[in-house]
């Protein structure tokens, strides 16, 4: 009798979790290498977050008051009382932002800087502690020698008060190249399923890539590795790291990168969480704007989210990607698969379907170019999209021309927006706007994605800016000009590229803008010049562009400052006075200078900075930050909106 009571007296203690438990306290583990361990952090960043996000301290933090073991607003850091800003901060943010005002979310990050995976698994964490360095060893200490055993023990501590729902990873740098790397990470993610008695099916796992190629990555060979994490996790996720910025080392994301990265994370777990934990209750579905005429799908609803269907019987596993997230689909007896996104920004979006590992257009959109390829685009109605509206006012027209580039060797192809006053005043001449798409775009940016003369015919029929012609040309993959046929003498060599070929861009990566300095300052220009009524003189020119556009406008336009008078740089960078070789000469000349960038970029407190101290030095220059939106079209259209606004007034 004494021993069953003795038992269940046991029992009970075992199970004391159960009673303990909040159901809507959810629980997501994180763990990894340096990017997941915290970087720099901004101001912006450190607070207030909100109360229903909360970190479980896994050392003492005793600068913040913090005790291992114990709940606390999950301000950063994380991690360690030496760490920073990780994708689990806005991670967290974002599923606070997003669930019911019920639930609340708990994050337990235990992170070693530099470490392999073997430092996570069971059989293999004592031999590699052995030759790890003594910095990493000290890290190691901190979590008892044994960081995988750590955060179990930290996870079963917080079993009590609620329940594990994902588990996040960011790790890699350390193994690149390691094909073995997806086994190992399997190994560890079932190690924590077993020791933690959790289903994979309710616990999944997300795993984010590296720096990616487009930011120079020093480690973005990784990426088609990590990619193909699922085929040996079923239950794993990849989340891009596609425009997210990273710090000159190309290794770390920097706080921008981080915080668009997380957002991601975050964005990713919701599509995965049961559908009764969605604030959405919004029903009133239309077809896009965007879509092909008469496809009822894709639609949009009030919040922002996407709906998808796609009718492919045949295949096994369906996801529509948007925004870095790739939210699965469900299959329908009709055989087609259809499933929703959570809400996205105001605007337009690149997006795409994976059927069962393709990436593909969605045929039932119309095409854009963007991310270096055709495919599929959406529109997100936006509280001021009446700015790019199609009215019943007079228009101007889109012009499609190809013309020669002596310098290229080659036939270019560029766009030439006419106000609707060309045609009508045959004799008037008109300013020239020359605007520039970014990265992974082409010319027909600005005019499809952009809205750019859908914009000017508003704002000029309001009387809110001057008629002028907009050309927007191809700014990359300029051709080296063929060698001659022999016997035949080679044409002269052009004049050396002013510009510079060392343009710094995110991450360190470098651009070589020379080649389109020379098509546009000695073939384009001149051809508009020839061939359409132009004021042909720098007081009536000028140069703008978004991303890689804006660091193409700053770089040729401080070069060429007898060309412009008139620059506008959006998300690209901006120019501070010591980069101007002469003031007094250059505020004479320049007319308007204009930075922007959206709201929730990074670089937008330098840009600031740089236009107020333009302005003290005399300069006319502006600052203007998009609401709400990232390093997207609705943050450039409204950009070129307001930059339109100011130019060639005087």
């Amino acid at each position: 009798m004494k021993t069953g009571l003795l038992l269940l007296a046991a029992l009970l203690l075992l199970n004391t979790n159960a009673f303990a438990q909040d159901k809507n306290f959810y629980v997501f583990l994180a763990f990894g290498q340096s990017n997941m361990q915290g970087g720099r952090t901004d101001a912006q960043d450190k607070g207030p977050v909100d109360e229903r996000f909360r970190v479980l301290a896994p050392v003492d933090f005793p600068e913040l008051k913090r005790e291992k073991g114990r709940w606390y607003p999950a301000v950063p850091p994380l991690a360690r009382p030496d760490a920073g800003l990780c994708p689990a901060d806005y991670f967290g943010r974002t599923l606070a932002a997003r669930l019911p005002a019920n639930i609340r979310i708990g994050v337990i990050n235990v992170s070693v800087a530099g470490c392999k995976i073997e430092l996570f698994e069971k059989d293999k964490y004592t031999a590699y502690s052995e030759t790890a360095p003594p910095w990493m060893k000290n890290m190691i200490a901190s979590y008892g020698g044994n960081p995988y055993q750590y955060l179990v023990d930290m996870a079963k501590l917080a079993q009590k008060d609620g329940v594990i729902k994902g588990i996040l990873l960011h790790q890699g740098e350390s193994n690149t190249n390691d094909r073995e790397w997806p086994g190992k990470v399997k190994g560890v993610y079932d190690s924590l399923l077993k020791d933690l008695n959790l289903k994979a099916g309710e616990v999944p796992l997300l795993a984010g890539e590296l720096v990616n190629a487009d930011q120079n990555g020093a480690c973005a060979s990784m990426n088609a590795i990590i990619q193909t994490l699922p085929r040996t996790i079923p239950t794993a996720h990849v989340i891009s790291s596609a425009g997210c910025t990273a710090l000159p080392d190309r290794l770390h994301f920097d706080p921008a990168g981080l915080r668009e990265f997380g957002k991601r994370y975050g964005e990713t777990m919701m599509s995965l969480l049961s559908p009764q934990t969605s604030a959405s209750d919004a029903s009133d579905w239309k077809p896009a704007t965007s879509n092909q005429g008469g496809r009822q799908y894709p639609q949009v609803n009030a919040e922002g989210r996407v709906r998808a269907r796609i009718v492919a019987p045949e295949a096994q596993k369906v996801l529509l990607d948007i925004g870095g997230v790739k939210y699965p689909l469900t299959k329908g007896d009709d055989g087609a698969w259809i499933g929703d996104s959570n809400p996205q920004d105001e605007g337009f979006h690149y997006y795409q379907v994976v059927i069962d590992g393709a990436q593909v257009p969605d045929p039932s959109s119309l095409y854009f170019y963007g991310a270096s390829r055709w495919g599929s685009g959406i529109e997100i109605p936006a509280k001021d999209q009446d700015i790019y509206a199609v009215k019943n006012v007079p228009h101007g027209e889109m012009r499609e021309v190809r013309y020669f580039s002596r310098s290229s060797n080659s036939v270019r192809h560029c766009y030439v927006y006419t106000p609707p006053q060309y045609d009508s005043d045959p004799k008037k001449r008109f300013p020239v706007l020359y605007l520039q798409h970014g990265g992974g775009e082409d010319e027909t940016g600005w005019g499809s994605q952009g809205r750019a003369g859908l914009i000017m015919d508003n704002l000029i029929a309001e009387n809110k800016a001057k008629p002028f012609i907009i050309v927007m040309e191809n700014g990359g993959g300029i051709p080296r000009p063929p060698a001659p046929p022999a016997g035949v003498p080679a044409p002269p060599v052009p004049p050396a590229p002013t510009a510079g070929a060392g343009a710094v861009g995110p991450g360190g990566r470098v651009f070589n803008f020379g080649p389109f300095e020379r098509v546009l300052l000695d073939d384009l220009i001149p051809f508009i010049d020839k061939n359409y009524r132009t004021a042909a003189k720098q007081s009536e020119r000028a140069m703008a562009g978004l991303s890689m556009g804006g660091m193409q406008t700053r770089a040729i336009t401080l070069a060429n400052p007898a060309v412009f008078s008139h620059i506008g740089v959006f998300s690209g960078g901006s120019i501070a006075p010591s980069e101007i070789s002469d003031v007094t000469a250059y505020k004479k000349n320049v007319k308007v200078m204009f930075f922007s960038f959206g709201g929730r970029e990074g670089g937008a407190a330098s840009a600031k900075a740089n236009a107020d101290a333009l302005k003290a030095a005399g300069i006319n220059s502006y600052y203007y930050e998009s609401p709400e939106t990232g390093h997207e079209w609705q943050s450039w259209r409204r950009s070129l909106y307001q930059f339109a606004q100011l130019i060639f007034k005087n």
